[in-house]
C-alpha cells in the first residue's frame, strides 16, 4: 500500500454541522492536492497532530473553531506551532462573531502573541467563495 503523500488540512469545530460545511468546502476545492481531516475534539486534534508528526506527515494548513470544549481553538492552535512549525493556523468564527466581544478578544489576542496566522469566516452556503 502506498503512502499518501499530500499534505494535510485539519478542521477542528465542535459543531458537528458547522464542521460538516467546512469540510464539504475543504474538500470540494482541494482534496486534489491535500488530504482533508477533522475533528469534533481539540483533544482528538492535539492527538492526530502529534500522530501526524511521528509519521513524518506535512501539515498545510489546521484551522479550529473558538469556542470548544477543553481547549480553545486559539490554544490549540498555539500548540500546532511545537508540532508542526510550518503550518499556517487560521481561527474558524461565525458570520458576525467580531460583533461578540469574548471573540473578538480571542482573535486580538491571538493575533498579538503570534498563536494564530488568520481567521476565517465558517462557510454558510455551497460554495463560499468568501470562505476561500
Amino acid at each position: 500500500m502506498t503512502r499518501d503523500a499530500r499534505p494535510v488540512i485539519l478542521a477542528v469545530d465542535a459543531d458537528a454541522s458547522a464542521l460538516g460545511h467546512v469540510t464539504t468546502e475543504l474538500e470540494r476545492r482541494y482534496d486534489r492536492d491535500y488530504r482533508v481531516l477533522y475533528s469534533t475534539s481539540a483533544i482528538e486534534a492535539l492527538e492526530r497532530l502529534e500522530a501526524l508528526r511521528d509519521a513524518g506527515d506535512r501539515v498545510a494548513l489546521v484551522m479550529a473553531a473558538q469556542w470548544t470544549p477543553q481547549v480553545t481553538g486559539a490554544e490549540l492552535l498555539g500548540r500546532v506551532c511545537d508540532l508542526h512549525p510550518r503550518a499556517k493556523r487560521s481561527l474558524l468564527i461565525g458570520w458576525g462573531d467580531w460583533g461578540d466581544e469574548p471573540t473578538a478578544d480571542a482573535i486580538r489576542e491571538a493575533m498579538a502573541v503570534g498563536r494564530i496566522d488568520y481567521y476565517a469566516l465558517k462557510p454558510w452556503k455551497s460554495p463560499d467563495e468568501l470562505f476561500h
